[in-house]
């Protein structure tokens, strides 16, 4: 029996309970440390963010568990930058992320956190820069709550894109650097401008409303083209780019300025079409659209791009719980700050 260090043998002690069986004695000093680094690496991702696990209470869940993390830590923060990294939640922990079954109704769950399921092609709602109301002014945040219907923004109170892009440009693009990984430059104004470009073209080639495509993108990356790639540990899904997408394969993370027209628009047909035709691949926005009118949203409304988002976040939503309802895991005010970033807010 090879002797070993008193840290070591703590370690491997810990290793060797966190298996579902007993583990053997290692008989070789290799073979000991293949245990610590298999413990090590199942418990940090990237070596830097040492996060704890919380569980909500839930009769069924995804198998295996998934973490998701849907937008900034809070309103004037960004997505970190950096290694692949656990998505958060709003609390700075990964949250596990629970689906509860239903027995009166069947949910909807979205291949962007699940396994790919058949393409949707529902386009609701549909593109077009020229509706929407003009307004000056700064707009307040709003608390919108419950099914995304009365009392949340209609599609004819949603800013029209030019509005929502005009208040929004100067702002978007900063880039948040996490602790101990390098710090990421920020969107320049050439990235800027083939960011509006590729909205235009993506929404013109999938049907999905620009103005909703803009304001994913400032929930998910706040235009930050260099923006990390997220990763939902255990179930080895990527989320990287503009809009966090489900197993895409563009991003500008660590890359100088500039970050390639083709790639940025890379990153916003993955999100918004989805992935499906990739391996691990999911959905995107026209899917997720698809999903909500098949769960009772109506075509084009606004309530379906909530429930959407819904289900763009936290991978399910059974169409009649309230969009903030926790057990729906993932970021809770999720939808709330799609819909104040549709009638003018910016945060």
């Amino acid at each position: 029996m090879p002797s070993f260090s008193a840290p070591f043998l703590i370690i491997l002690a810990l290793a060797t309970q966190s298996f579902a069986a007993p583990a053997a004695i290692p008989n070789s000093y290799n073979e000991a440390s293949n245990l610590v680094d298999n413990y090590i690496a199942k418990r940090f991702d990237d070596g830097q963010y040492h996060w704890t696990e919380s569980s909500t209470a839930a009769t069924s869940t995804l198998s295996p568990p998934l973490y998701t993390y849907g937008g900034p830590l809070n309103s004037t923060s960004i997505l970190p930058t950096g290694s692949v990294v656990p998505k958060l939640s709003d609390t700075g922990k990964a949250t596990r992320v629970t689906i509860t079954a239903t027995a009166t109704a069947p949910s909807v769950t979205s291949t962007r956190l699940s396994q790919p399921i058949s393409s949707a092609t529902s386009s609701s709602p549909t593109s077009s820069s020229a509706a929407g109301v003009s307004t000056t002014g700064t707009v307040t945040e709003k608390d919108f709550s419950g099914d995304g219907g009365n009392g949340w923004p209609t599609i004819d109170q949603w800013l029209s894109f030019d509005d929502l892009w005009a208040r929004n440009v100067k702002e978007m693009g900063s880039c948040y650097a996490a602790p101990g990984t390098v710090a990421q430059a920020p969107t320049t104004d050439d990235e800027k401008t083939d960011i509006l470009a590729s909205i235009k073209d993506v929404a013109q080639e999938t049907g999905v409303d620009d103005r909703y495509i803009l304001a994913t993108i400032l929930q998910e990356s706040s235009g930050c083209v260099r923006a990390g790639t997220t990763l939902s540990p255990g179930a080895e899904i990527s989320n990287p780019g503009l809009m966090q997408d489900h197993n895409g394969t563009h991003t500008c993370h660590d890359k100088p300025a500039p970050c390639p027209k083709d790639t940025i628009t890379g990153m916003l047909m993955d999100g918004t079409n989805g992935t499906l035709g990739l391996p691990g691949g999911g959905d995107g926005l026209k899917q997720t659209l698809a999903q909500a009118v098949t769960l009772g949203a109506k075509d084009g409304s606004a309530q379906a791009a909530y429930w959407s988002s819904r289900i763009y976040n936290s991978g399910s939503y059974d169409g009649k719980k309230a969009l903030e309802d926790p057990s729906l895991g993932a970021t809770a005010d999720y939808c709330d700050k799609i819909a104040n970033r549709l009638i003018g807010w910016v945060g």
